[in-house]
């Protein structure tokens, strides 16, 4: 990987200022695994540059070590990562509906990236990860159910959602790619996730 920067800190491709965007550790060792990410304002390029912890304070410019042109797949996977993020968020959100309309719960739920996967914080309460990343939308919603359906199980000690028609519990099933609410006790699909009806 060639150099995209030269110690001045200008990009060596068209002598534009690079530009810092955004700086972060990977990993636990933060002493060694400091990145700060820069655009070039001439010609856009992205760069990435490592840095020691004990420059953080100066903020300065001037290279600690070569910029470098950030390869397109990192990029591509951290909008990849992006994407899965918001996809389940908004699976949490669909799940949150039938909670918020058949019990007077209301959770606060977020949702970032964790190892392999994704957790979901449910108030100060976790397990990661809580989900997989590659999932489809209907499989991230039937996920995301299941996670939520214990957690809420387990805070209130008690059954959610139930079978109107069993008392039973139901359960996050896929049905034709649909993420549905399923009594397998009678054997029948109860609501799609996010359409429950309130008892």
């Amino acid at each position: 990987m060639s150099s995209a920067a030269t110690s001045d800190g200008r990009c060596s491709k068209c002598g534009g200022e690079v530009t810092t965007t955004l700086r972060g550790f990977i990993g636990d060792d933060c002493d060694e695994s400091w990145w700060e990410d820069g655009t070039c304002s001439q010609c856009g390029v992205n760069l990435r540059r490592s840095i020691g912890p004990s420059d953080l304070p100066a903020l300065a410019m001037t290279p600690l070590t070569p910029w470098r042109e950030e390869p397109s797949s990192v990029v591509d996977d951290f909008e990849d990562e992006l994407r899965q993020i918001e996809m389940a968020e908004r699976a949490v959100q669909v799940v949150l509906t039938d909670l918020h309309r058949t019990t007077d719960r209301r959770p606060i739920v977020t949702v970032d990236s964790y190892s392999d996967g994704l957790r979901l914080t449910v108030g100060m309460d976790y397990v990661g990860p809580s989900i997989d990343r590659d999932l489809t939308e209907p499989e991230m919603v039937q996920e995301v159910a299941d996670y939520l359906q214990d957690q809420v199980m387990r805070d209130h000690v008690t059954v959610w959602p139930t079978c109107p028609r069993h008392n039973i519990g139901l359960h996050p099933d896929l049905v034709d790619g649909v993420a549905t609410w399923c009594c397998r006790y009678g054997g029948h699909q109860v609501a799609t996730i996010g359409e429950l009806a309130a008892g």
